[in-house]
Parts: structure tokens; C-alpha cells; sequence
């Protein structure tokens, strides 16, 4: 009988694929029962059966039991080349608004370029959930951002399915009709960007996860470290939310996650382009070159596609596959996986000889009025600001010139920082930008001073973060004649390109008071 040809077993370097004959020389005992769960298929991620014996060769099945009857080598026959099919992908749901007593979940739209919207004729889109209990959702095509993804509100209720009705022309290429929600049995999230994991994603041992489920759990997995956040009645059915993380590399690990179709891994699989220079943003990645350069990094047997097909040429890497994918269309759907889609994203053909403009944050006051950047006399109301943002970003406080908390921002999400007092400086960054801040800090009441003995020890002991000075500052160094100390203070900071924040503002409005006595 032929043999399933999709098999792994667990190692300590993690699920690693397995022969046959390898298990025939390590198991002369005959045939391995699917229950013990020694051996797994890479398609479907169910436990198989070994079969040895005089008469039939060694091979691997699978058993009548599965929950899951859809395995492709079930389906098509075993020994075949079974990779996901290009094209075959799904729209990212998160959950969102996480209390002590509920959450919600959002629906990621790709972005859809707006010549092709403006073809339509229906100009909105519907999203109905399998769940019967739920009325339809209909969203304009005016709400949707320009180039970026955009999460619209699919309610709190979870849902197995979800079916996104816009066109056959949006749904060949952008939003796939039939999006996977939530199973009964349970779903895993990433607890740091709230997204639903897809079937046989990978988990990392350290990261935190979201385990969203209707069975209670225990911490009694080797490897797992589970806390429950609350439980939750939805529909007549009780549902759990709990957060879960693999602290080792453990076959019990590997197994719990694998009960929620996820796969425990120290190199999960990824997609990240190279060359040319490119702009990116969720699920879209534009560049003006021709051809565009990936490294693609996984464990296992991944494969990378391109829809509508386009040439690839693979090279050799230590750290993954490097490979050159042609851009034939203005939008290439590029993605990798292993027997399903799990990373992708779209590669629009643009020229990129403008400036990126800057993400636009929205801070806030807690009455809605907006907070003005730069340096502040007054505190805010309450000492309360809220931050949104349109992407993924990182909330920086300093005191003094040192960070004293760094606070994760989500996309679209409002953050309320509630510690605004004098002597902080709040920073917004948007990757490696810093995209908008503000510094509090009262005003000045120090009396300036016409001995040059307290003006050069007022500027010693000023404090705040080093910034550049220009040398033009050189100039007002004549007015300093008869400060020889502040003048030799103030020549050596030129000289070495930076001094302290407050020196400089106190120097500054020294010079101003030299110039109104002239």
C-alpha cells in the first residue's frame, strides 16, 4: 500500500519529517496505533497510524477516527507533491477590547487599489456570519483606508465563518468570500497584535498567546503555562478566554498547541523583502523594480507561490531560502506556506520618487480636544492624553534623558496614558520614527543673573537630554566679553556639537537680556 509521504515525528529540534523504513529500523515491534500520537501528517495536522508486517511494507495511514476527513493525501492519494494553492488565502480577524468581562472581534480588509473600486457598481460590501444568531454587516467602500489594511467591527460574538459578498473581481484577487473564524473546540490568538492564527501556524516557546475556547483548561502541560481572563456566556454557551504560553520546547508543548491546529516551532515561517528599496504597510509592500528579492524562513517543507503566476529563482542561504520573484501585474500576491497559506502579503509596482508621508497619530485630551506637540508649560486635563494611531507602533516615556516605560500601541486602537506630569517627555513612534512629541515642563522662573559666576553655575548644573548645537551659535559668543567663565562654558559645548537641553534654553534667554541692554 502506498504511504502517506507528509509524516513528522517530534525531536528536540521539533517536528521533523520521518520515512517509513526510518521508523521500521527504530520500531521492529510492528505497527504504532494513531492514539499514541507519535507520528503526525504536515497536511492536516492529525495523528496517523504506522503499519508494519510480514506481508505489507511499511507505511503510515490514516485512521478511520479523524476528526478531519480533508486531508489532500486522503482525498487525492498518497505520494503526491501537496502544497497549498496559490490564491488560497484568508482575510485576518483580531479580537479586540479585551476587559475583565468581554471582547470583540474586527475583520481585516486588504487593502483593494481605488480604480477598481470606482469600477464597481455596487459600492458597499457584507460580511454574514455562520452564526445564525448575528445580523449581516455592511460597510461603504468609503471607509476603507487608501493603502493600508482596514479592520471593520464583526461584533462579539464567535463565529465559525464568516462570507465576504463584494464582486468576483475584488474576491479573485483581495478579499476571499469564505473566511475561517472561530472553531468551538477553540482558536488561538497572538496576544500581541490580537490576530487569529490561521490552521497550522507556527507558536514560538516565550510569546504570549490568546486561547479562546468553550472547554475550561488547567495548567497541567508540561511546557504551557495557562491563566484564565475571563469567562464569558455567549448564546447559551459558555466560553473561556485564557492566556497561554509554551515556556519550553516540549513534546507536551507541542501537543497541546497542536490540539488547536498550530505547530510549536523555534523558526516559524516568515517573508520579508530584501531589494529594492520598498514602502511597507500591512499586507502590502510597494517598490517600482521589476524584480524583487525575499528571504523566506520556516521550518519544514514551506513553499512560496506568486498569484497570478510569476517567475521565481530560488538561491542558497544559511538563514532560509532567498528567492527573485518577476513583477508581471501592478499587484502580485506573493505568499508561503506548507499546506496552507500562512504569511502573505501584496506587491504593488509603484514608483516610489515621492516622500512617504508621515502616519497621523491622533492624541487627545480626555474632553476629545487635540494636544499640541513641542514643548508644553501646562499639564493636560487629569494628567490624561489618549494616543491612536493607524499602525503598530511604540509609546515612549523619558525623564531626564532616560526611558522610564515603553508601551505597545495597536493599530486603530486608543491607548490612555494617565502619568502626564511636568518633567516628561511623551514620544510616538511609528517604526523607528519618532512621529509626533511633547515635553512638559514649567516655565522657567529662574532669574537670570548678571554675575558671570552664577550664570556659569546655573548653566553646569542645568539638566535634560544632550541635543545638537549649531556652530552658527559661535556668533553670540562676542556678546560675552565680560563672562569669561560662561564664554569658555559655552565655547567648549560648540566645540563638541551638543549641550543640555535646559543650558540651552537658559543661555539662550541670557543672550536675549545681553541684546535688550545694548
Amino acid at each position: 500500500m502506498a504511504s502517506l509521504t507528509h509524516v513528522c515525528v517530534w525531536s528536540s529540534k521539533g517536528w521533523t519529517h520521518i520515512t517509513p523504513e526510518e521508523v521500521a529500523r527504530s520500531h521492529p515491534g510492528g505497527s504504532v496505533s494513531a492514539r499514541s500520537g507519535l507520528f503526525m501528517c504536515e497536511l492536516c495536522g492529525q495523528y496517523v497510524r504506522f503499519v508494519d508486517g510480514d506481508i505489507q511494507t511499511p507505511h503510515f495511514r490514516h485512521s478511520a477516527y479523524e476528526e478531519s476527513k480533508d486531508c489532500p493525501e486522503r482525498t487525492f492519494g498518497p505520494g503526491g507533491n501537496y502544497t497549498y494553492v496559490a490564491g488560497e488565502h484568508e482575510l485576518p480577524i483580531r479580537i479586540v477590547n479585551i476587559t475583565s468581562t468581554g471582547f470583540s472581534f474586527e475583520l481585516g480588509l486588504v487593502a483593494v487599489p481605488r480604480e477598481l473600486l470606482k469600477k464597481q457598481m455596487r459600492k458597499e460590501l457584507t460580511i454574514v456570519p455562520s452564526n445564525k444568531s448575528m445580523t449581516p454587516f455592511v460597510y461603504s467602500y468609503e471607509r476603507l483606508n487608501k493603502d493600508v489594511l482596514t479592520y471593520v467591527p464583526i461584533g462579539d460574538c464567535p463565529s465559525e465563518k464568516y462570507t465576504v459578498i463584494s464582486s468576483d473581481e475584488i474576491e479573485r484577487t483581495y478579499w476571499p468570500r469564505i473566511t475561517n473564524g472561530v472553531r468551538e473546540s477553540g482558536a488561538i490568538f497572538d496576544a500581541e497584535s490580537g490576530k487569529m492564527l490561521p490552521d497550522d501556524a507556527d507558536v514560538i516557546v516565550g510569546k504570549e498567546y490568546y486561547l479562546l475556547s468553550r472547554g475550561r483548561l488547567y495548567n497541567i502541560y508540561n511546557g504551557v503555562s495557562i491563566r484564565q481572563l475571563l469567562k464569558r456566556n455567549i448564546s447559551w454557551s459558555t466560553w473561556y478566554l485564557l492566556q497561554v504560553t509554551a515556556t519550553d520546547l516540549t513534546e507536551s508543548a507541542a501537543k497541546f498547541f497542536l490540539n488547536y491546529h498550530c505547530r510549536l516551532t523555534s523558526q516559524p515561517i516568515s517573508i520579508q523583502p530584501i531589494w529594492p528599496v520598498y514602502v511597507q504597510s500591512p499586507y502590502v509592500i510597494q517598490n517600482s523594480g521589476e524584480t524583487t528579492w525575499f528571504l523566506v524562513q520556516g521550518q519544514g517543507e514551506t513553499t512560496t507561490k506568486t498569484y497570478p503566476a510569476a517567475t521565481m529563482l530560488y538561491y542558497p542561504s544559511d538563514g532560509g531560502k532567498v528567492c527573485s520573484i518577476e513583477v508581471n501585474e501592478r499587484q502580485q500576491l506573493i505568499s508561503t506556506g506548507r499546506a496552507k497559506v500562512l504569511e502573505y502579503t501584496y506587491l504593488w509596482k509603484k514608483p516610489l520618487n515621492e516622500r512617504a508621508e508621515q502616519p497621523k497619530v491622533t492624541i487627545s485630551d480626555i474632553d476629545g480636544n487635540p494636544v499640541p506637540s513641542g514643548l508644553q508649560n501646562n499639564i493636560p486635563q487629569n494628567h490624561i492624553i489618549r494616543v491612536t494611531a493607524p499602525f503598530d507602533g511604540t509609546i515612549r516615556l523619558e525623564k531626564n534623558g532616560f526611558v522610564i516605560e515603553q508601551i505597545s500601541l495597536k493599530a486603530e486602537i486608543s491607548i490612555e496614558l494617565d502619568a502626564i506630569q511636568y518633567g516628561v517627555r511623551v514620544l510616538i513612534l511609528q517604526g523607528l520614527d519618532i512621529v509626533w512629541s511633547a515635553e512638559y515642563k514649567k516655565e522657567n522662573s529662574e532669574v537670570l543673573s548678571s554675575d558671570d559666576t552664577v550664570n556659569f553655575q546655573n548653566l553646569v548644573h542645568a539638566h535634560g537630554r544632550k541635543i545638537p548645537v549649531s556652530h552658527t551659535l559661535g556668533a553670540t559668543v562676542g556678546l560675552l566679553k565680560n563672562y569669561p567663565k560662561t564664554r569658555k562654558w559655552v565655547s567648549e559645548k560648540i566645540r563638541s556639537g551638543y549641550m543640555e537641553e535646559d543650558a540651552l534654553a537658559y543661555y539662550k534667554n541670557f543672550i536675549v537680556m545681553l541684546k535688550s541692554k545694548r
